[in-house]
């Protein structure tokens, strides 16, 4: 196991499932509001909800950005500017 990660080997398929992931995640946001829609269970709520936790997802994507790209490039800069980009997401 020593030996995989310090290859980058797991390192390698960690951002090839996260970017899966992300996909996946995004797909399945865009279906829960259709589903909504079509069966007639929308709600201010719901909508509140579900804008709430896209934030939510959007900050972990962002910080997860940031400490990849902080790990080849340890400056405060970038965290700064995965602050400066969360900013943007509204």
């Amino acid at each position: 196991m020593y030996w995989i990660i310090r290859e980058g080997l797991l390192w390698s398929n960690v951002r090839e499932a996260t970017g899966i992931l992300c996909q996946i995640g995004s797909i399945m946001d865009g279906c829960d509001g259709e589903v909504a829609r079509l069966t007639f269970r929308t709600s201010r709520f719901g909508a509140w909800m579900d804008t709430l936790f896209d934030r939510y997802g959007d900050a972990v994507i962002v910080t997860g950005v940031s400490y990849g790209f902080w790990r080849f490039h340890p400056t405060p800069w970038v965290w700064l500017g995965g602050i400066f980009a969360f900013t943007f997401f509204s």
